[in-house]
């Protein structure tokens, strides 16, 4: 471990509100029908407005499981985001973005950091969700009655799981409680409990762990979110805080490491951390492994990509009473909190462990599209020098993005999550010193320079360096408090005096400088994903894009600061030979919409793909002028996405008389299932010629109210990256990997587009090798 004491990234921040798009970011919603988020404190502090977020994708009638979206290892995915006040080199800020991840491959697994990690998922009876917006009346299929057939499309409605904990919003859907605190070993439902029962319901290995709440009650371990575990919680609230970071005027109120400048209280947010939430890079070992760096100064990179826990080993002190049934107890007995330096930890006789790089693979580090102020929307992509890239004519603008590359070492069939964090600096401290000098650390502002109404003497009775030292109203300090041609003030909000002229004859300007929000970090998360093994049928070197969809049901009032929906990428490119992996993932609880605000079910989307000869047209073309799909089944199977015509109500024609809340209404995909297609594979498909054509969703392209619109764009390898948004004349071929087309291998497929021929004749998903028949898509 380098030093335990050194100056971080985020120690100057301003308010900046961060939303994740792509994967969709939940902003700790998880199931509530509402604008706002239920609890701001569900999994982690992400200091975001409650109602940005997405809710929870996939089958809600699943019992204690994710319905995830998959994707397979080396296949891109595009994260996409949002921030207010600009990054990248904009001359107004000093900002950073860090992007990272977390894996649950087991509890015996190396790689995994977050053992237990989940979105929260009910345990109870089956019920009929049609009602109102955030509870489960009962209806004609509640309770055990109907539990073994809890399928929509056998009870003719849409059905969810009820969440059964005493303190996990019983008799409703949301499931936004904060799992119970392990460091509360006092309380109801943790009281009385060894270390292996606390560790048995918070990782949930089964729906059934739990704990009892009061007599006959319980909370069921898998029903709350948690991402950190309760190891990780009960070491930070248990190990000492760094004091040597820059805290301004703010009082810490607490010695372990849940006080920082951003949460001085110690709140807690789910189980992370927060000295570790609100600093880069961590000086102990952390859950997360580094993806990317993307910043507003390059200088920087080095010391970043240095002295990240991929590439650096950093240590911990092996604390003894952390692994005691009562962990209070065994450190009162101890008299002090677990040290987070390794001579201290070894004059107390302890042991320190080195833990080692996580991946020798330094994270990517670049500059930052460069977004405006003020500001949650496109920005301009820059060059290496972080010179704007001027858009071509027609070329689209673009949302701040990073294209990942989903590593191959991931074990298979892992669970993850990602998280961004934002971190903006102001340029009146010197916050990036620490990074300029290569080699040192801490050089740049620190605690030396705090308030000097906080005092690390003797007189500190628990050693916390902030008492304050003041007399009377124990609140007197001197932190500079006029504005010279040399000096700042350092307190909360100042008044200052630009003037030197007599107080009769001039006055002091408010500065609205939160001593407190300059040292904020936010942050948002994704819901939790899967990666697995591609398919053997693909050949090595091909590439994957995954292909999904963003957005949240609503008009773009209402849907903000999320979007409306899209697909992501909305312009995708593939080579020849390369592969696109199709996903759609819907929700049941959205806040309640109807007809021109959002179509179909009111609490829905769901989403499906169909072609059009070009982007300027919102009617889709007709079957017998697809060029997209070889075989009218592939063509069903994107355009009704699931649904049997032979269990729809064909004779809706029209959204009158509660038309588009009908279950039945196959036309507003009312019937199709929440994650298309079921089996992930059967939306991998390989690319075969360099084309365009265009698609769209039938259900969201609601011309004048909102665009469902995207284009896939044939290239060659050695073709640059910028997007094209024209219509080609040749209109794409594709081929399905798994064998449901009922045309033979060696089928020629005559595009219709403009009257060119373009033929996918004798070529497998799998290049020869495995299996799949030649369709077009």
């Amino acid at each position: 471990m380098k030093s335990y004491i050194f100056l971080v990234l985020v120690a100057f921040l301003v308010n900046a509100d961060l939303y994740m798009h792509a994967p969709p970011g939940n902003n700790n919603r998880n199931r509530e029908r509402k604008n706002n988020r239920n609890n701001a404190n569900r999994l982690f502090d992400s200091q975001n407005n409650g109602q940005g977020g997405y809710p929870y994708r996939g089958d809600p009638s699943l019992v204690g499981e994710a319905d995830p979206v998959v994707y397979y290892h080396g296949s891109y995915l595009n994260i996409e985001w949002t921030n207010q006040h600009a990054c990248g080199p904009n001359p107004d800020v000093h900002c950073e973005l860090v992007i990272q991840f977390a894996i649950d491959a087991g509890d015996n697994n190396q790689y995994t950091s977050m053992p237990g990690l989940r979105d929260g998922y009910p345990t109870g009876h089956c019920t009929d969700t049609r009602g109102s917006a955030n509870d489960n009346d009962a209806a004609s299929c509640e309770g055990t009655t109907c539990d073994a057939t809890c399928n929509a499309t056998q009870a003719g409605h849409w059905v969810a799981r009820q969440f059964q904990s005493v303190n996990q919003n019983n008799k409703q859907r949301a499931g936004t409680n904060t799992i119970p605190d392990p460091t509360q070993q006092g309380s109801t439902n943790l009281a009385g409990k060894t270390a292996a029962e606390r560790n048995a319901f918070y990782r949930a290995a089964s729906s059934t762990a739990r704990v009892e709440r009061n007599t006959g009650t319980f909370d069921y371990g898998v029903e709350f979110g948690m991402h950190e575990d309760n190891k990780w919680y009960e070491r930070c609230a248990h190990s000492e805080r760094n004091k040597g970071l820059f805290t301004i005027d703010q009082k810490l109120n607490r010695n372990d490491a849940r006080a920082t400048r951003q949460n001085p209280n110690g709140n807690r947010r789910g189980l992370e951390c927060p000295e570790e939430a609100h600093y880069y890079p961590y000086w102990t070992p952390s859950p997360w492994y580094d993806i990317a760096v993307l910043v507003s100064n390059t200088s920087y990179c080095s010391y970043f990509q240095e002295n990240s826990q991929n590439v650096v080993a950093y240590g911990q002190c092996l604390c003894p009473f952390l692994d005691a049934d009562d962990i209070q107890s065994a450190r009162n007995t101890a008299g002090h909190l677990c040290p987070i330096d390794k001579t201290k930890c070894e004059q107390y006789g302890y042991t320190w462990q080195e833990v080692a790089a996580k991946t020798n693979v330094a994270p990517d580090c670049r500059y930052h599209s460069f977004g405006r102020d003020n500001h949650l929307g496109n920005t301009l992509e820059v060059d290496e020098n972080g010179v704007p890239i001027t858009p071509k004519n027609g070329e689209e603008p673009k949302t701040a993005k990073y294209q990942w590359k989903v590593p191959d070492w991931i074990p298979n069939d892992s669970k993850l999550v990602i998280r961004l964090r934002y971190n903006m600096s102001t340029n009146d401290y010197p916050s990036h010193q620490f990074a300029e000098a290569s080699g040192t650390l801490g050089v740049g502002v620190d605690a030396n320079t705090n308030c000097p109404w906080y005092s690390g003497s003797t007189a500190c009775s628990d050693g916390n360096p902030d008492c304050a030292t003041g007399t009377g109203d124990n609140n007197a300090f001197s932190c500079g408090t006029a504005l010279t041609a040399n000096a700042i003030p350092l307190y909360n909000r100042p008044y200052v005096n630009l003037f030197d002229e007599p107080a009769t004859r001039s006055f002091a300007l408010s500065l609205a400088i939160n001593t407190h929000q300059t040292g904020r970090t936010f942050q948002d998360r994704s819901y939790v994903f899967k990666v697995q093994n591609k398919p053997a049928s693909v050949p090595a070197g091909a590439t994957i894009t995954n292909l999904g969809v963003r957005g949240r049901r609503g008009n773009i009032v209402q849907s903000y600061p999320a979007v409306e929906y899209d697909f992501t990428p909305t312009i995708s490119k593939c080579s020849p030979g390369d592969y696109l992996h199709i996903q759609l993932h819907g929700s049941d609880f959205n806040a309640q919409r109807n007809a021109n605000n959002g179509e179909g079910w009111e609490y829905s989307d769901r989403h499906n793909l169909v072609q059009m000869s070009e982007r300027g047209m919102n009617y889709p073309m007709h079957h017998s002028q697809f060029d997209m799909f070889s075989t009218l089944e592939e063509q069903q199977k994107w355009a009704w996405v699931g649904q049997k015509p032979a269990l729809c109500d064909t004779s809706i024609q029209d959204d009158n008389n509660g038309n588009q809340n009908k279950y039945q209404n196959c036309g507003k995909l009312n019937m199709a299932p929440n994650r298309f297609p079921l089996n992930p594979e059967e939306g991998l498909y390989r690319c075969h010629s360099k084309s365009t054509f265009n698609y769209a969703s039938t259900r969201n392209n609601n011309f004048s109210n909102r665009s469902h619109k995207a284009a896939l764009v044939g290239s060659n390898k050695d073709d640059d990256d910028e997007e094209d948004n024209t219509d080609a004349a040749v209109v794409g071929s594709m081929a399905a990997v798994l064998g449901v087309s009922l045309i033979g291998l060696g089928a020629a497929v005559y595009m219709k587009s403009k009257g060119i021929a373009c033929f996918a004749a004798g070529a497998s998903a799998g290049g020869g090798g495995g299996g799949g028949v030649v369709t077009a898509i």
